[in-house]
């Protein structure tokens, strides 16, 4: 995943304040575009792979496992935690009202735990951001 930005600002130990620029409009949207806009960008301090001046474009991205483990965290886990109640509920009740609260439970859990270990993910995610001068 990446995106492009421009350097507003730089400070000690190649931290840079980097600004989001707008993607790029694609032809083929009709004008959804304008009907659902998205919000400014803003700005976010990030560590810079190699040296970059102010007003300079460069490219931020995320290496792909995060992508990854960030799907498997916030979509996996709770479609996994459902189905393993309801597998976990009609062993052991052997009807459906035992198998569907099982799957309610086990959904439930993942739902407590998932906000904790999300907080995590980005804290971990934001420092493996790169920031690299686009060519």
């Amino acid at each position: 995943m990446t995106t492009l930005a421009r350097v507003r600002a730089i400070h000690v130990g190649n931290l840079v304040d980097v600004e989001f620029l707008p993607p790029a409009r694609c032809r083929g949207c009709e004008g959804s575009c304008t009907w659902f806009r998205a919000p400014d960008g803003g700005e976010l301090r990030l560590r810079a792979a190699a040296p970059v001046t102010i007003g300079q474009t460069v490219r931020v991205s995320l290496p792909g496992r995060y992508v990854l483990l960030g799907a498997v965290l916030l979509h996996g886990l709770p479609w996994g935690m459902l189905l393993l109640g309801a597998i976990t509920g009609a062993l052991m009740g052997g009807d459906d009202l035992s198998c569907l609260v099982g799957a309610a439970l086990g959904f439930v859990g993942a739902l407590a735990v998932t906000p904790g270990w999300h907080r995590q993910l980005e804290t971990r995610t934001s420092g493996e951001l790169r920031v690299v001068p686009t060519p």
